[in-house]
């Protein structure tokens, strides 16, 4: 969260505030990625980002996830989505105001991003 936020600040966009609720969402989903050993924006029962941020009743205008895996760190996993240039982008989103971080672990999984 605070590389996101130190990345945010440097490009000069409002910093995000964590949410429990996308908190809940993404744990979940991370749950879900590793009990099925995939790696990827829509989950085994086929929902989207939005469908589970519409689950844990956050009030969206805008929703964007970046999902990885197979990374040894979370400054791994960040420093591949900032040489992304779709997850770079979903990361500074200005339009964003909360962040919701989820984590799980699964030896086996794929990473279907």
């Amino acid at each position: 969260m605070s590389l996101l936020n130190i990345t945010r600040a440097r490009e000069k966009v409002p910093e995000l505030r964590v949410d429990v609720r996308l908190v809940r969402a993404a744990q979940v989903h991370a749950e879900d990625m590793a009990a099925g050993a995939f790696s990827g924006h829509r989950g085994s029962d086929g929902s989207l980002p939005a469908d589970r941020a519409d689950r844990v009743n956050y009030p969206w205008l805008f929703v964007a996830e970046n999902s990885s895996a197979g990374f040894a760190t979370a400054p791994s996993a960040f420093a591949a989505w900032m040489a992304s240039p779709t997850h770079r982008a979903n990361s500074l989103q200005p339009e964003a105001e909360h962040v919701g971080v989820g984590y799980a672990e699964n030896d086996d999984t794929e990473d279907r991003a």
